[in-house]
Parts: structure tokens; C-alpha cells; sequence
């Protein structure tokens, strides 16, 4: 779905998977839509996977099972923070511009 040029405005990931794992999927993401949020689900508490996750820029990393109103909320918080992206990337690409 990646390389299908259709808009998208957040992945939401599991880490594990059968195929590709969740890392993976991230660095494919990165490279592709660097803009875009990417939260993971993730079944187990391992913080060294959680910090792999945040610092390979993972926007988030929720732990699951969990009530449905922490993935709404780790998904509304990594939706603003795309915008923000985006409305940054705008900005500045209109300063650069003005300047020159």
C-alpha cells in the first residue's frame, strides 16, 4: 500500500508481524512519507523495544490489550502532530520564498 501513491495521514502498526516486522514497516515509512506519524501497538512491555521504536521515529508506542480510548487518543495526538508537520513544511517552504 506504500508504493500505491494513495494519501495517507498516519500508520498504525503492530511490531510483530508474520512478514515484515513492524521496524521494518518504519523505516520503509520514513523513507517514503517522512511526514506522516507512525504509532506502534506493541503486546509486550520491553522498554528497549519501545526506545528502538521512538528513537527510529516512532511518533508513538502504545501497549496492548488496552482500552480502545488510549489508541484513540495516541492516534488524535500523532494526527495534530502531522498536520503541525505539515503546516511547518508550508511555512517555510513560503519564508524561502519571500527571501530569495
Amino acid at each position: 500500500m506504500l508504493e500505491s501513491d494513495q494519501d495517507f495521514d498516519l500508520i498504525l502498526s503492530e511490531v510483530m508481524m508474520n512478514r515484515l516486522d513492524g521496524f521494518g514497516l518504519l523505516d520503509r515509512t520514513k523513507v517514503l512519507y517522512p511526514d506522516i506519524p507512525f504509532v506502534f501497538l506493541a503486546p509486550v512491555r520491553d522498554n528497549a523495544i519501545k526506545l528502538a521504536a521512538l528513537r527510529n521515529g516512532a511518533y508513538d508506542y502504545v501497549l496492548f490489550p488496552c482500552e480502545m480510548d488510549e489508541i484513540v487518543f495516541a492516534v488524535n495526538r500523532a494526527l495534530e502532530y502531522g498536520q503541525l508537520k505539515l503546516e511547518n513544511r508550508a511555512l517555510r517552504t513560503r519564508l524561502e520564498s519571500m527571501t530569495t
